[in-house]
Protein backbone atom coordinates (compact mmCIF):
# COMPACT_ATOMS: atom_id res chain seq x y z
CA UNK A 1 0.00 0.00 0.00
CA UNK A 2 1.39 3.28 -1.02
CA UNK A 3 1.60 6.32 1.55
CA UNK A 4 -1.55 8.24 -0.63
CA UNK A 5 -3.78 4.91 0.10
CA UNK A 6 -2.58 4.58 3.65
CA UNK A 7 -3.29 8.11 4.27
CA UNK A 8 -6.46 8.13 2.73
CA UNK A 9 -7.56 4.83 4.42
CA UNK A 10 -6.57 6.33 7.59
CA UNK A 11 -8.58 9.46 7.26
CA UNK A 12 -11.59 7.76 6.31
CA UNK A 13 -11.07 5.51 9.19
CA UNK A 14 -11.24 9.08 11.99
CA UNK A 15 -13.94 10.79 10.50
CA UNK A 16 -16.60 8.22 11.84
CA UNK A 17 -14.91 8.75 15.21
CA UNK A 18 -14.63 12.39 15.11
CA UNK A 19 -18.11 12.45 13.85
CA UNK A 20 -19.65 10.36 17.30
CA UNK A 21 -17.10 12.25 19.59
CA UNK A 22 -18.78 15.34 18.09
CA UNK A 23 -22.73 14.17 18.33
CA UNK A 24 -21.82 13.44 22.42
CA UNK A 25 -24.16 15.73 24.64
CA UNK A 26 -23.02 17.59 27.75
CA UNK A 27 -25.51 15.07 29.35
CA UNK A 28 -23.08 11.90 28.33
CA UNK A 29 -20.15 13.53 30.01
CA UNK A 30 -22.26 13.40 33.29
CA UNK A 31 -21.17 12.03 36.71
CA UNK A 32 -21.77 8.64 38.36
CA UNK A 33 -24.18 10.55 40.75
CA UNK A 34 -25.89 11.87 37.85
CA UNK A 35 -26.27 8.87 35.71
CA UNK A 36 -27.72 6.36 38.40
CA UNK A 37 -30.17 9.60 39.09
CA UNK A 38 -31.58 9.86 35.78
CA UNK A 39 -31.54 5.88 35.55
CA UNK A 40 -33.92 5.72 38.12
CA UNK A 41 -35.18 9.02 37.86
CA UNK A 42 -36.80 9.10 34.31
CA UNK A 43 -38.27 5.51 34.39
CA UNK A 44 -40.48 6.59 37.08
CA UNK A 45 -41.71 9.71 35.50
CA UNK A 46 -42.74 8.00 32.59
CA UNK A 47 -44.87 5.37 34.19
CA UNK A 48 -46.14 8.11 36.22
CA UNK A 49 -47.27 10.58 33.41
CA UNK A 50 -48.15 7.20 31.24
CA UNK A 51 -50.51 5.32 34.09
CA UNK A 52 -52.24 8.76 34.55
CA UNK A 53 -53.19 8.62 31.14
CA UNK A 54 -54.50 5.34 31.59
CA UNK A 55 -56.62 6.47 34.52
CA UNK A 56 -58.33 9.28 32.39
CA UNK A 57 -59.95 6.69 30.33
CA UNK A 58 -59.84 3.48 33.04
CA UNK A 59 -61.57 4.74 36.19
CA UNK A 60 -64.40 5.89 36.79
CA UNK A 61 -63.85 7.82 39.99
CA UNK A 62 -64.04 11.46 39.99
CA UNK A 63 -61.30 11.72 42.44
CA UNK A 64 -58.39 9.45 40.52
CA UNK A 65 -59.48 12.05 37.62
CA UNK A 66 -58.94 14.61 38.90
CA UNK A 67 -55.57 13.39 40.59
CA UNK A 68 -54.32 11.66 37.35
CA UNK A 69 -55.20 15.04 35.16
CA UNK A 70 -52.61 16.80 37.74
CA UNK A 71 -50.35 14.29 38.12
CA UNK A 72 -50.08 13.69 34.03
CA UNK A 73 -49.44 17.61 33.66
CA UNK A 74 -46.61 17.53 36.02
CA UNK A 75 -44.66 14.55 35.16
CA UNK A 76 -45.06 15.86 31.70
CA UNK A 77 -43.21 18.87 32.75
CA UNK A 78 -40.64 17.09 34.58
CA UNK A 79 -39.71 14.51 31.61
CA UNK A 80 -39.53 17.69 29.63
CA UNK A 81 -37.24 19.19 31.96
CA UNK A 82 -35.05 15.93 31.73
CA UNK A 83 -35.14 15.94 28.44
CA UNK A 84 -33.92 19.37 27.94
CA UNK A 85 -31.01 18.96 30.34
CA UNK A 86 -29.92 15.58 28.26
CA UNK A 87 -30.00 17.46 24.71
CA UNK A 88 -27.40 19.71 27.02
CA UNK A 89 -30.06 22.90 25.96
CA UNK A 90 -29.51 25.89 28.48
CA UNK A 91 -32.21 25.83 31.25
CA UNK A 92 -32.75 28.92 33.41
CA UNK A 93 -31.40 28.24 37.22
CA UNK A 94 -34.09 28.97 39.57
CA UNK A 95 -31.96 32.12 40.91
CA UNK A 96 -32.73 34.11 38.31
CA UNK A 97 -31.33 34.67 34.95
CA UNK A 98 -27.96 32.85 35.18
CA UNK A 99 -27.96 29.50 32.62
CA UNK A 100 -26.67 26.52 33.20
CA UNK A 101 -25.39 24.55 30.33
CA UNK A 102 -26.10 20.86 32.20
CA UNK A 103 -22.96 19.83 32.50
CA UNK A 104 -21.77 18.40 35.88
CA UNK A 105 -19.80 19.86 38.37
CA UNK A 106 -16.08 18.22 39.00
CA UNK A 107 -16.95 14.61 41.45
CA UNK A 108 -15.51 16.00 44.33
CA UNK A 109 -14.54 12.01 45.67
CA UNK A 110 -17.60 11.22 47.86
CA UNK A 111 -18.78 7.80 47.90
CA UNK A 112 -21.58 6.86 45.78
CA UNK A 113 -23.98 4.44 47.04
CA UNK A 114 -25.44 1.99 44.11
CA UNK A 115 -29.33 2.24 44.35
CA UNK A 116 -30.70 -1.65 43.98
CA UNK A 117 -34.11 -0.97 43.43
CA UNK A 118 -36.44 -1.49 40.41
CA UNK A 119 -37.83 1.88 38.86
CA UNK A 120 -41.31 1.18 37.65
CA UNK A 121 -41.71 -0.02 33.72
CA UNK A 122 -43.62 -1.85 31.06
CA UNK A 123 -44.52 -4.32 33.20
CA UNK A 124 -46.84 -2.32 35.55
CA UNK A 125 -48.07 -0.42 33.31
CA UNK A 126 -49.08 -3.48 31.34
CA UNK A 127 -50.48 -4.68 35.05
CA UNK A 128 -52.85 -1.32 34.84
CA UNK A 129 -53.45 -1.61 31.11
CA UNK A 130 -56.53 -4.51 31.50
CA UNK A 131 -58.21 -3.21 34.20
CA UNK A 132 -60.80 -0.59 34.67
CA UNK A 133 -63.37 0.58 37.80
CA UNK A 134 -62.41 -0.08 41.14
CA UNK A 135 -59.80 -2.93 40.65
CA UNK A 136 -57.67 -0.10 38.06
CA UNK A 137 -58.09 2.26 41.25
CA UNK A 138 -56.73 0.74 43.89
CA UNK A 139 -53.96 -1.03 41.53
CA UNK A 140 -53.73 2.74 40.16
CA UNK A 141 -53.41 4.57 43.73
CA UNK A 142 -50.50 1.39 44.68
CA UNK A 143 -47.89 2.13 41.57
CA UNK A 144 -48.21 5.72 42.28
CA UNK A 145 -47.33 5.38 46.09
CA UNK A 146 -44.99 3.23 44.82
CA UNK A 147 -43.28 5.42 41.95
CA UNK A 148 -43.87 8.70 43.81
CA UNK A 149 -42.01 7.13 47.16
CA UNK A 150 -39.16 5.88 44.58
CA UNK A 151 -38.78 9.21 43.18
CA UNK A 152 -39.12 11.37 46.63
CA UNK A 153 -35.95 9.38 47.87
CA UNK A 154 -33.86 9.85 44.61
CA UNK A 155 -34.72 13.83 44.82
CA UNK A 156 -33.36 13.72 48.46
CA UNK A 157 -30.45 11.55 47.59
CA UNK A 158 -29.22 13.84 44.77
CA UNK A 159 -30.03 17.06 46.73
CA UNK A 160 -27.27 15.04 49.52
CA UNK A 161 -25.40 13.60 46.79
CA UNK A 162 -25.39 15.22 43.63
CA UNK A 163 -23.18 17.59 40.63
CA UNK A 164 -25.01 18.93 38.64
CA UNK A 165 -26.12 22.68 39.68
CA UNK A 166 -29.47 22.31 37.29
CA UNK A 167 -30.36 18.77 38.31
CA UNK A 168 -29.91 19.61 41.77
CA UNK A 169 -32.42 23.00 41.51
CA UNK A 170 -34.90 20.70 39.70
CA UNK A 171 -34.69 17.66 41.99
CA UNK A 172 -35.11 20.84 45.07
CA UNK A 173 -38.02 22.33 43.10
CA UNK A 174 -39.16 19.27 42.52
CA UNK A 175 -39.38 17.15 46.22
CA UNK A 176 -41.90 19.57 47.11
CA UNK A 177 -44.25 18.77 44.43
CA UNK A 178 -44.00 14.96 44.72
CA UNK A 179 -44.47 15.23 48.64
CA UNK A 180 -47.98 17.34 47.60
CA UNK A 181 -49.00 14.16 44.91
CA UNK A 182 -48.48 11.67 48.05
CA UNK A 183 -50.93 13.97 50.27
CA UNK A 184 -53.01 13.91 47.41
CA UNK A 185 -52.71 10.72 46.17
CA UNK A 186 -53.40 9.80 50.19
CA UNK A 187 -56.98 11.49 50.04
CA UNK A 188 -58.22 9.76 47.02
Amino acid sequence: MNIAKFGAALFAATVPLAAFQASISPASAASVQTEMFLDNLAPNVDFLDQSSRFALSNSKSGKVHDFARVQAREQTLAANALDEWRDGRKVASPEGDALHTGRSAAIDGRAVQVDQRMPLGKEDLDSLEGLDGLAFDQEYRSKQREALVQIEADYQSYIAHGDDPVLLAMASSELPKVRQRLAALGRI
